[in-house]
């Protein structure tokens, strides 16, 4: 099975190299709304060398493959993702889709459901165009002068995604997010990549499966993560969690929740866990590179009043599924999840 990295299309062809996990996340974003960012924000070259680092350790672990979830314009920065895999050896994927406000873009709402898919399939075929919102290895890309030095690089070294994520509002799903969820079955069926769709709301989900699969999507190629904040208790409730498989799509489930959300599934539906585990990936806690808003202090040391500049710090460790959460042979499993699930080898919506 072939995957698309942001390096090249690679195949995970033994034990060794698929190691015993797959990680799912952010690795570096910036979710400050668009218009608020200003030209000139810093390469934050501290913070890079600290998530190359935590990348390497990883690597060391066991850590063979990782997704960044991180749509277009909320920091993705597909250059430093190269970097990142270039300096560990794990095979990185990249996304394209779109997010909410305050960082979804102009063109989503303005575009037809046919040029959204183009777009995406073009960032998959050839290579991410970097957009308003976008990073260039740190630094905001909001003036057209960034943009083109950004995509004059991205020319030099092609980066293609090979993932799709969009993140929808509540049901009933809204004009542009019926757009999104059709132009990414438009796409993935074109190139037999993967759609991550994002939401909290169990009603959107079932409305974004069945939209998703009548524009001829697979459900194969599908996945349903739930967007919950880091205060909320739970990720996803077992009657949530069947509703969700019901629909025949994966589900992504908070690593955190899922041992005890295997212990209530096999107590309610014994008999279909086999099915259960083999559609479940895990968002994991990886090395996490954010842009947070820091104020400048003058030397009365009062912040208040006085400006902000972004900041940018690594949160976030890596654990090995196998030693930390799962058995080995639920964390093997997890990786022939992912593997069948992002590869490019079917693009066929009936396979």
């Amino acid at each position: 099975m072939t995957i698309r990295t942001v390096l090249s299309d690679r195949t995970f062809a033994t034990a060794a190299s698929r190691g015993n996990v797959a990680a799912w996340g952010h690795i570096a974003s910036d979710w400050r709304p668009i218009g608020g960012r200003i030209s000139g924000d810093h390469a934050p070259a501290l913070a890079h060398a600290q998530l190359i680092d935590g990348y390497r350790d990883a690597a060391a672990r066991g850590l063979t493959l990782a997704i960044d979830l991180t749509p277009p314009g909320a920091g993705r920065d597909a250059l430093l993702m190269r970097r990142v895999a270039d300096a560990s050896g794990i095979g990185l994927i990249v996304a394209t889709g779109a997010h909410v406000d305050p960082v979804r873009l102009a063109r989503v709402e303005t575009r037809s459901v046919e040029a959204l898919a183009e777009w995406f399939a073009f960032e998959i075929s050839t290579g991410v165009m970097p957009i308003a919102g976008d990073s260039h290895e740190g630094i905001s890309l909001v003036t057209d002068n960034a943009i083109g030095r950004a995509t004059d690089a991205l020319n030099i070294s092609p980066v293609r995604a090979g993932i799709i994520r969009i993140t929808v509002g509540d049901a009933p799903l809204s004009a542009t997010d019926r757009k999104l969820v059709e132009a990414a079955a438009i796409a993935s069926a074109a190139t037999g990549t993967a759609t991550v769709i994002v939401t909290n709301s169990p009603d959107a989900f079932v409305a974004a499966a069945r939209r998703f699969t009548g524009a001829g999507g697979s459900t194969r190629k599908l996945i349903l993560a739930r967007a919950v904040p880091p205060d909320v208790p739970a990720a996803i409730t077992t009657a949530e969690a069947l509703r969700l498989l019901d629909t025949g799509a994966n589900i992504a489930v908070d690593a955190r929740y899922w041992p005890q959300l295997l212990v209530s599934l096999a107590n309610e539906v014994p008999g279909r866990m086999g099915s259960i585990r083999s559609h479940t990936i895990l968002l994991q806690t990886v090395p996490t590179l954010q842009v947070s808003h820091k104020p400048i202090v003058d030397d009365d040391d009062d912040a208040v009043g006085d400006p902000e500049v972004p900041s940018t710090m690594v949160t976030g460790t890596f654990e090995p599924l196998a030693t930390n959460i799962l058995d080995e042979r639920i964390a093997r499993q997890l990786w022939v999840n992912t593997e069948r699930i992002v590869s490019l080898d079917s693009a066929d919506p009936t396979a």
